[in-house]
């Protein structure tokens, strides 16, 4: 009984871990593929208020 919980422990801990790296590899790909074509992507522009600086809500 034991060795059963252990194991789906085991297992449990090992899929998590799994994912985690899995996203952090992903992530990490994505910030590389947004560095390589930084270039070629335009700037988002900011709304600036009558006096030149961007409006905030509050």
């Amino acid at each position: 009984m034991a060795t059963a919980l252990f194991i789906l422990a085991a297992m449990f801990a090992a899929g998590f871990l799994s994912g985690y790296a899995m996203r952090a590899w992903r992530s990490q790909k994505r910030r590389a593929r947004y560095v390589m074509h930084g270039a070629y992507q335009s700037k988002p522009k900011r709304q600036a208020s009558t006096f030149g600086h961007p409006r905030r809500a509050f």
